[in-house]
């Protein structure tokens, strides 16, 4: 009978252990901010960064957080569902709920490297 408990309450940590470590990298991913990527990861390479969320994120559905400057225009959305509803053809969506609308053809190691760091922003690795 023992085992059998014991049996029982390892499967139950077994199927609850992932459910709260794919929440905790939602938590990371929804906590991170593009002012806080882009400020100390790319100045050199986005240029007259400006945000612009009062602007651009109006309306049912919006985006909760942008910023411009003269490469690119980058979206936050609360929802994947928000963000492939705004997305359009040649935005780059990242973390299911982050865009990237380049501007400009800048290198393509800069396009990566941006892309990068908001990909692993919050993350432990």
């Amino acid at each position: 009978m023992k085992h059998q408990a014991l049996k029982w309450m390892s499967c139950a940590v077994l199927l609850v252990v992932p459910g709260v470590l794919l929440t905790a990298c939602d938590y990371l991913r929804d906590d991170v901010t593009l002012a806080g990527v882009w400020d100390t990861e790319a100045p050199t390479i986005l240029t007259s960064q400006e945000d612009v969320t009062a602007q651009a994120c109006e309306g049912a559905g919006a985006c909760v957080e942008a910023f411009s400057s003269d490469q690119a225009d980058a979206f936050k959305f609360s929802s994947k569902e928000d963000a492939d509803a705004a997305r359009i053809e040649g935005d780059v969506q990242i973390r299911d709920i982050f865009l990237i609308r380049w501007k400009q053809d800048i290198p393509a190691q800069d396009k990566e490297y941006i892309e990068y760091m908001l990909r692993n922003s919050g993350t432990s690795e």
